[in-house]
Parts: structure tokens; C-alpha cells; sequence
């Protein structure tokens, strides 16, 4: 009777902490893995074709010619609105021998300040340099080398203070690999927009885009710091994280006012520091110890 009594005492806390949960954005002070995802920017949607192997932008009746289609896709289009990277994450040893060690989570935000329009359709570029060891795109795709690379945008409305979710998907990742993400490992040499996401907002109004790329494996090296060119070039100073406990995507605002990797096992003094968002003892209850205790409990009938 009094293991059953615990267990339903363990579960509570364990929902407790879940439905407690604070979706706020957490930003870090400092970077300490490298800068290859230099800064995004959200524009009118690109109107680039190729004619006679040259790109031309069509906007607002006017043609200009550029070189490449890379380039038109980075200068064509009415900007809207961008902004740089603002969170990194710390080296991780590698889990299995043989594997790279290391792992970046990259955070992209673009504040937009004035309404779009809802006839309008926009798209988020982010801009990328690997500045780091090469890898090619053949080797990435048959040894799967570097481990995972994932890709995910979230947009939100603004009204006031507060932030309406409005778009919440994952974008790509190895496991359904395209030259997007490929380019990411593969190109070395000059800094290049990647299309993310065209978007078409349903109501006028003030949004704020947040694309999210964790990058698995040590293929970017070096301390580079803003290399997305001089003419795009907005580097805003970071700010701490606030309050304190704030939790996304896998991270906690600390008590230093900075973004922390949330932990799956290990000591803790409160639940936010753990992945599960449940602290007990001291300890980090892990996700299948929930899960167990809920089919202990005959909560879920997926055990």
C-alpha cells in the first residue's frame, strides 16, 4: 500500500511539473561552439528564374540579373525584417566510440516590427557559412559521419507582451535530407542563404520568427563571428534570459540569468533543470521512469 502511495505521489508531482510548463524564449550570453549560422531574415517571397543561365528577379515589374540563383534569392524580395544567431550550446563528449564529439543547437531570430500583410506570402532565409572541416555531401549521406541535423520554425504573433504560436513544424532533417541541409556541411567557402520556409500570414499583424537547427557532430570548428556580409551585416548584442525557470527547447533560464541545456538524469534542485520537468530527491526523474510509473498506475494502456 505504501509503494502504491508513492508512486501516485511521484506521478502527481511528475504532472504537476509538466502542466506547469512556461513556453518563453531563454537566450544565452555567449557562444562557445563556433558561428556558422550567421543571421536570418524574413523578405517578401523571391520571384528568381533562370534565363539564359542567368537568375533574374522579377519584383514589383522590375528585372534585375544576378549571377547565381543564390544570389537573387538573397537579394530579391522586399526585406522585412532580421536578425542573428542568439543561442549556442556547449560541446558534448561523443556517446559512442567512433562517433564525432560535440553537438551546436543554433537559435535564429528574426523580430519583425512593422504588421505583414495577409495578402502577402513571405519567406525566412537563413544565412549559413560552414566555417569549420569540410564535409561532403556523399560521405554525410552513406557514413552519416556527423550524426543528425534537424531543422524546425516557429512563428509567433505578437499582441502586447504576448506571443501566439502560430506556426510550430519541423523543417528537415538527415533522415529526409536535401540539398538545404547538405549545403550546411558541405560548403565551406562563402557564407549562403538557404530557403527555409515560404509562409503566407492568415491576419495582418506584428510576428517574431524563430528557426532552431541542432547540428549533431563536430563539423564546425573556429570562433568567426559575424560573416554574413557587410551589407546585411545587423549584429545585436544578446540578452539574458528572464525569469528565471523559463523553459524551451530543451533549455532553462539558471539562476545566472542563462540559457542551460535541461539535464535527462542527475542531481537537481528544481524541476525545470530536468528534461522531464520533474525533480525528486534531488534527482532528475528521466522520461521512461514517468512512463512506468503511469503504467503502474494503468494511466496510458501504451506500455
Amino acid at each position: 500500500m505504501r509503494t502504491d502511495f508513492q508512486t501516485v505521489v511521484l506521478v502527481l508531482v511528475m504532472l504537476g511539473g509538466i502542466y506547469s510548463l512556461d513556453y518563453a524564449y531563454s537566450y544565452s550570453e555567449d557562444a562557445v561552439f563556433g558561428k556558422h549560422i550567421t543571421g536570418a531574415q524574413i523578405a517578401t517571397i523571391e520571384q528568381c528564374r533562370i534565363e539564359g543561365g542567368k537568375a533574374i528577379c522579377i519584383e514589383d515589374g522590375r528585372r534585375t540579373e544576378y549571377s547565381s540563383r543564390i544570389t537573387c534569392r538573397e537579394k530579391c524580395g522586399k526585406e522585412v525584417g532580421k536578425g542573428i544567431i542568439i543561442e549556442e550550446s556547449a560541446e558534448l563528449p561523443a556517446e559512442q566510440p567512433g562517433e564525432a564529439a560535440g553537438r551546436a543547437d543554433l537559435v535564429a531570430m528574426v523580430d519583425v516590427e512593422s504588421p505583414l500583410a495577409v495578402n502577402e506570402t513571405y519567406v525566412v532565409n537563413v544565412f549559413v557559412k560552414n566555417i569549420g572541416k569540410a564535409n561532403t555531401k556523399d560521405s554525410a549521406v552513406e557514413g552519416n559521419a556527423y550524426g543528425d541535423f534537424t531543422a524546425k520554425l516557429d512563428i509567433f504573433k505578437k499582441e502586447g507582451e504576448e506571443l501566439d504560436s502560430v506556426i510550430d513544424t519541423m523543417l528537415f532533417s538527415w533522415e529526409n535530407v536535401n540539398d538545404r541541409a547538405m549545403g550546411i556541411a558541405a560548403n565551406t567557402e562563402r557564407t549562403r542563404p538557404i530557403i527555409i520556409q515560404s509562409w503566407k500570414p492568415e491576419e495582418t499583424g506584428v510576428y517574431l520568427i524563430k528557426v532552431e537547427l541542432d547540428v549533431y557532430g563536430q563539423i564546425i570548428e573556429g570562433d568567426e563571428g559575424n560573416v554574413f556580409g557587410e551589407e546585411r551585416s545587423v549584429l545585436q548584442k544578446p540578452v539574458p534570459c528572464s525569469p528565471v525557470g523559463f523553459r524551451n527547447s530543451g533549455f532553462y533560464c539558471n539562476g545566472k540569468r542563462r540559457s542551460v541545456r535541461q539535464k535527462e538524469v542527475g542531481s537537481c534542485r528544481n524541476g525545470y533543470e530536468c528534461l522531464s520537468n520533474v525533480c525528486s530527491s534531488g534527482k532528475c526523474v528521466s522520461e521512461p521512469a514517468f512512463r512506468s510509473a503511469l503504467c503502474d498506475l494503468g494511466a496510458i494502456t501504451n506500455c
